[in-house]
């Protein structure tokens, strides 16, 4: 299960459920977007999300503003980047623990 977003959820057009949710080439979302997955992220159930680009310093998509990988940086500030170079099974265990440990 994953977050269902064409509106807000006050609207209710909108859940959000338990899960995981993926949005590959994150670059492409509107401000719109990026400023529902930042309320999303602050529900009881927020999902974990994942966001991947190929992007750098680009234009955030509805704005004329610039930011690192086209995304907001009031969302920005809230995100663990993990760069993709090869990491060992081992190395992303860890990663993830300890961002577990830290949001408990």
């Amino acid at each position: 299960k994953a977050v269902v977003s064409t509106q807000s959820t006050g609207e209710g057009k909108a859940e959000i459920v338990p899960g995981v949710l993926f949005v590959d080439e994150v670059h492409m979302l509107d401000i719109e977007c990026f400023s529902y997955l930042n309320r999303a992220l602050e529900h009881d159930m927020a999902p974990v999300l994942i966001m991947a680009t190929n992007r750098g310093i680009t234009k955030i998509r509805g704005t004329s503003y610039v930011s690192p990988h086209g995304i907001p940086i009031d969302l920005l500030d809230r995100l663990l980047i993990i760069a993709t170079t090869p990491y060992t099974e081992r190395d992303t265990k860890q990663i993830l623990s300890i961002r577990c440990e830290e949001e408990d």
